[in-house]
């Protein structure tokens, strides 16, 4: 055998070789990046779930004081509340549609997370005997 052609022939085979570890690479890496930013968008999703929960909590919690005041007094102003990393708005509308002994509100309440914020309103009814709250709807806008 003659040196030259086994020379030449392994050169071929080692282009070959080569030539296949970079078309696998490169599958490999396009891959792992796709990989990579789902992972990133699924991280991102689960922030942006948790801060809108966070801001949702903040608004239950401030409509239950709300109405806690209303119950309290009925003529209790608008007010902020801050609680620890949050705030929230409450909002008391007097609603002149319902005549005695019921007095119609509609409370609103911006719960808030940073940037992230959550609306309740609810529409109750005031009973001036005893002072009693009857909420008539309760939802998040």
């Amino acid at each position: 055998m003659n040196p030259k052609k086994i020379k030449r022939k392994n050169r071929k085979e080692g282009i070959a070789a080569l030539l296949v570890v970079v078309v696998v690479s490169a599958v490999v890496l396009t891959m792992a990046f796709g990989a990579a930013m789902t992972g990133i968008g699924e991280l991102d999703m689960g922030f942006t779930v948790s801060k809108g929960m966070t801001a949702f909590a903040f608004a239950d919690g401030c409509m239950e004081e709300a109405l806690r005041r209303l119950r309290i007094d009925k003529s209790w102003p608008s007010a902020l509340l801050s609680v620890d990393g949050g705030s929230c708005i409450m909002f008391n509308v007097d609603n002149a549609d319902i005549n005695p002994p019921n007095d119609r509100r509609t409370i609103l309440v911006v719960g808030s997370d940073g940037t992230y914020f959550s609306f309740i309103e609810a529409v109750v009814d005031v009973l001036d005997i005893g002072n009693v709250v009857t909420i008539q709807t309760w939802k998040e806008i």
